[in-house]
């Protein structure tokens, strides 16, 4: 039923991003299914592989994280530089300049990510 109810969900917005509180018109607690499979630990490989084939995402977080980057990369391509105004948004409402300047202060920024950064000159701005 989640399933069934999680592919309704990824025809209607593009995506399986469902937030932890949703519950489809008929109560089925999707949000609540959707954290569930994120945990992983009980699913078998051909559930694994039906969940990835409809686009769903285990690490959110890494998700978004890669996504936020692609939006500094588009701003360095069109500005030269990564220095983006703390209230700078994207066109999608996206508050470019509040994760740029929670980068910049993070001391625990996992190394790939700051290489990442560093390699765009994110730093040296």
């Amino acid at each position: 039923e989640g399933f069934f109810e999680l592919q309704k969900y990824s025809k209607i917005y593009g995506n399986c991003n469902v937030k932890s509180a949703f519950k489809t018109e008929d109560g089925f607690p999707l949000g609540s299914w959707v954290r569930t499979q994120r945990r992983g630990a009980d699913l078998s490989p051909e559930r694994l592989q039906k969940l990835r084939r409809l686009g769903f995402l285990f690490d959110v977080q890494n998700s978004r994280w890669q996504e936020a980057y692609e939006y500094l990369e588009e701003y360095f391509s069109r500005n030269g530089n990564c220095r983006v105004p703390q209230k700078y948004k994207t066109e999608t409402g996206f508050n470019l300049g509040n994760w740029a300047e929670v980068q910049r202060r993070n001391r625990n920024l996992a190394s790939d990510r700051r290489k990442q950064l560093e390699d765009l000159g994110f730093f040296a701005d």
